[in-house]
């Protein structure tokens, strides 16, 4: 039994790492579009 709950924790921890990952490449990627939008905007390539 002591097996099947360490397995257990650390399945759940993988999953807790596997998702603090994609969150960590969505800010990167949520981060790289902005300045792309900024620097569009201040090239007055865009406007609002």
């Amino acid at each position: 039994m002591p097996g099947k709950v360490m397995h257990r924790v650390l399945d759940d921890l993988s999953l807790e790492l596997e998702q603090a990952k994609a969150r960590a490449t969505a800010r990167v990627a949520a981060r790289h579009a902005a300045e792309c939008a900024i620097t569009a905007l201040a090239a007055g390539r865009y406007s609002l």
